[in-house]
């Protein structure tokens, strides 16, 4: 149903237009029951669309309402009745459009809620707005959605101390409009919103206008269809990222090549929840400080300078979130790295920290690299790792990020590492062209190629030689997922070095073996371990013991065919397969 303004009524008093559906508001709450009982059985929806638009002129001129009074939407609220959401003003599944030059009022202290809300204009003229002191939950959110001409200027204005919760996505412009954030104010947008950029001051002679920041700005609720950035954005509050809230920062398309969008942290901003796997940021966040001498900035973005130099320091550091892991002498980053320019120098030191879900090894194990570029990145000096935090003393300019310790080479020359799949398991093999005092190698394994543990030990051939060796090490407890390796090399002072870590996926057939179908017809499927081709010898039994059927297979990939089309009574069989040195037996009934 619908609630219209009707311009029509004596001294323009608002009142409501019924619909042939009979929509219009009785005097005796029997006949609202009535109604509702009606609209029911009938099938027709609850939800209404409501629409403000000014009526009247001069004096009489209405161009003002408040969300929740009834007369706001043209409805009267008969006497002894209670205005009720969704009937008398609008409520969380209805629809409203604010038209021409109205404006909508939601009180301090209200909780509202819609559907969709659009203002609408008409080419040429309109100024539609909305003023949020309390909160307003939408679900889609049109701004001068309808038409755009040169006197048609729509605006969301969220007040001090407002909130605005987008659940699904925004439209607005293409040019005049203003979406006005104020101090305290709060914005919140959920799965696949597209954040706009906050701006004021668009008229008739402005186009666009200013840009604005966010006070508060909040992510609620995405899974995994993050909001996105769809323009540069300044927080000058808290931003917050809740229950699964996931922000991508995103990038301009229409530039060749595309230009990243940029959430900037005014000073006094950051980014005020715990970021983790779940509620994180991919992206670039960029945030300028004024360091006082003397003095700590927090960067709100999991950076903190301080400056023990004798002046004021200004640094801005871009965090760049969600990358693809670099190539750092042989290992590889975190997803995070800092980018830093500014007043930085020997007696300025930063704190940056890393998060779990953005690395591949234990923290303990990563060391710190800077750099002018990704590509010369070398290993820092100065650093103290506390936890998940990096510290950094004498602050250069460049790029940082972790990454795992350097390969230092062998006290042998190991000249090739790999693991392969095995009848029995996985199997490493590996090769020295030469060896010094060597004790051996510690063979290490790891289900998440952070944590690894020995699971055995090969000794040196011959502990000096400048011959090539070849070792082999079978892993027979390696039978389904991924599996990481390692060698830890021990010379005969105790002294160690670890190999590159090689991985291998396993399909979860090995060491596993089965005859199908049971019961059987005609034939017997055997699938065995391995693939190499070979000969298996398959013999049938009956209940008591007897041979019924003998013969030798060749393997096709890893299974064998047997035919037992001349078994013809039904009944419990044993199927005896010798594969090699292994022999299994399979209880089978025959239909």
């Amino acid at each position: 149903m619908k609630h219209f303004y009707n311009s029509n009524t004596a001294a323009n008093k608002p009142q409501p237009i019924a619909k042939a559906t009979g929509t219009a508001i009785s005097g005796k709450l029997f006949t609202l029951l009535l109604l509702g009982f009606f609209l029911l059985v009938s099938g027709e929806s609850n939800a209404a669309t409501f629409t403000a638009v000014s009526t009247g002129s001069g004096a009489n001129a209405i161009t003002q309402g408040n969300w929740n009074v009834p007369a706001t939407w043209g409805i009267t609220v008969p006497a002894g009745q209670i205005a009720t959401p969704g009937v008398h003003y609008p409520g969380a599944n209805d629809d409203v459009i604010i038209n021409i030059t109205f404006n909508v009022i939601v009180p301090a202290g209200t909780v509202a809620a819609c559907n969709s809300l659009e203002l609408r204009t008409v080419t040429g003229q309109g100024m539609p707005s909305i003023d949020i002191f309390g909160s307003l939950t939408v679900n889609n959110l049109n701004i001068n959605a309808a038409n755009n001409g040169n006197g048609a200027i729509a605006s969301v204005n969220i007040k001090s101390g407002g909130t605005l919760k987008i659940n699904s996505g925004i439209t607005a412009g293409p040019n005049k409009y203003n979406f006005n954030t104020e101090t305290n104010s709060t914005v919140i947008y959920g799965a696949g919103s597209n954040i706009l950029a906050p701006r004021s001051g668009t008229n008739q002679n402005a186009v666009v206008g200013n840009p604005k920041p966010y006070h508060n700005l909040v992510v609620d609720n995405t899974g995994n269809t993050p909001a996105t950035l769809s323009a540069n954005v300044t927080v000058n509050g808290n931003l917050s990222l809740i229950n699964g809230g996931k922000l991508t920062t995103g990038s301009n398309t229409s530039t060749t090549p595309a230009t990243p969008y940029v959430l900037t942290l005014a000073e006094g901003a950051k980014i005020a929840t715990t970021e983790d796997k779940d509620n994180n940021i991919s992206g670039l966040v960029q945030a300028t400080r004024v360091v006082a001498n003397g003095g700590i900035s927090d960067f709100g973005m999991g950076a903190s300078v301080t400056n023990n130099s004798a002046s004021n320091a200004t640094i801005t550091i871009v965090r760049t979130t969600g990358i693809i892991p670099m190539n750092v002498n042989g290992q590889e980053s975190a997803t995070r790295t800092y980018l830093v320019s500014g007043s930085t120098g020997a007696n300025i030191s930063a704190n940056l920290t890393f998060l779990n879900h953005e690395l591949t090894q234990d923290i303990n194990l990563y060391k710190m690299y800077n750099g002018g570029s990704a590509s010369e990145l070398s290993l820092s000096n100065n650093v103290v790792a506390n936890g998940n935090t990096f510290i950094k003393t004498g602050l250069d300019n460049g790029l940082y990020t972790i990454a795992g310790p350097p390969v230092i080479p062998l006290p042998v020359e190991l000249v090739s590492f790999n693991v392969k799949h095995d009848v029995k398991g996985a199997k490493l093999v590996w090769a020295t062209a030469s060896e010094l005092d060597n004790k051996g190698f510690e063979v290490q394994m790891s289900t998440d190629s952070r944590t690894f543990v020995a699971i055995g030990f090969v000794e040196s051939k011959v502990g000096t030689t400048s011959l090539r060796q070849d070792y082999s090490f079978l892993d027979t407890k390696a039978v389904s997922g991924t599996r990481y390796y390692r060698l830890k090399q021990i010379d005969l002072d105790s002294t160690t070095s670890l190999s590159p870590i090689r991985a291998i996926v396993l399909d979860g057939d090995n060491g596993t073996v089965a005859a199908y179908p049971n019961p059987f017809s005609d034939v017997v499927m055997v699938k065995l371990t391995g693939t190499e081709s070979r000969r298996v010898k398959a013999t049938l039994t009956d209940a008591m013991g007897k041979v019924m059927l003998e013969t030798t297979e060749e393997t096709t990939g890893n299974s064998i065919s047997v035919n037992t089309h001349n078994i013809s009574t039904s009944g419990m069989y044993m199927l005896h397969v010798y594969d090699n040195d292994t022999k299994y037996t399979f209880k089978l009934m025959k239909r």
